[in-house]
Formats: structure tokens, sequence, C-alpha cells
């Protein structure tokens, strides 16, 4: 699949919000319960972003998105970044996925990063393996800590260490 990444830009405001409510509404891997709207996306291009990326097919369609932040906006975690991305569903499972990774870790090492955390549903096993697969590891989980679909859910901690 051709593909190219670019900076999050306003012109991808509304496919990159449009893949993520699909994921609010049909998965446990969006957090949320309804659907956001578009000035959500403001929160992805904020200053304190380190990086956002839209990945654009070959005819300029949006694929996917990815971010990373620092975990907390206080100095004494200034080293530990925070990411997440989310790909339409025809999109998942061609290597995008790592290539995104791969360039947001470049992005974290530039930024004085050397470890990055996800935190991911743990019924969303596709991305379970997949982060492992990338060299995270478990640091831990919360059990039956939030509710979606009428489900009981817990949240998964994976880090990467970056040196």
């Amino acid at each position: 699949m051709d593909f190219v990444f670019e900076p999050l830009a306003e012109k991808h405001r509304e496919a990159v919000v449009d893949i993520f409510n699909f994921y609010v509404r049909n998965s446990s891997a969006a957090y949320r319960e309804e659907a956001v709207e578009y000035p959500f996306y403001d929160n992805l291009i904020a200053p304190d972003v380190v990086a956002g990326y839209a990945v654009l097919g070959s005819q300029g369609r949006v694929l996917g998105f990815g971010v990373l932040e620092r975990y907390k906006p206080i100095s004494t975690f200034s080293t530990l970044g925070d990411c997440m991305y989310f790909f339409s569903p025809e999109a998942t499972g061609q290597g995008l996925g790592a290539q995104l990774l791969a360039r947001l870790e470049e992005d974290a090492r530039r930024h004085g990063m050397n470890r990055m955390l996800v935190d991911i549903s743990d019924e969303n096993v596709q991305s379970l393996a997949f982060h492992l697969a990338h060299g995270f590891v478990e640091y831990g989980r919360l059990a039956r800590c939030w509710k979606k679909f009428g489900r009981e859910l817990g949240v998964v901690y994976l880090a990467k260490a970056l040196i």
C-alpha cells in the first residue's frame, strides 16, 4: 500500500475525527462512550503535543493518525512519552501502524524521551499483540475500572524503553 505521513493539519480534521469516532461507536479501543465533535481535533494539534501525523493513502485519503505527547505536562515526567493512534478498519494489518510507531519513537528520542507508554483496553487483543510484538512490556493492569457497552472493562499499561 502506498502512503505518506503528513504533520496533522487543519485539512485532516474531519477525517481524523471520523476515524476516531468509528472506534468510539464500535469498539472499546476508544474509551469514550459518545462520539466527539470536530473541535476535539484541537487537542491533537495543541502546542503541547510533541508530534502528530496523518497517514494518507495514494489518493490523499486519511487512513489513520497518531500523536505523541508527554505523559504529564510537568518536568519530572519529561522523559516519558504517551502515544495513541487509530487507523480506518481497512488500513489495519498492512504495516502502517509499525511505521507510524517507528516515526513516533524517533520523535520521542529527539525530544529527550527515553520511554513510551500506551494504555489499552484489556479486550483489545489486536492492539495488545501489536505492542508486545514491537517491544512494549506490560507494566500493569487496572481491572474492571471503566464501563462501555454495558460491560466492565480494564486498562492495560505497556511501556517501551527507547534507549
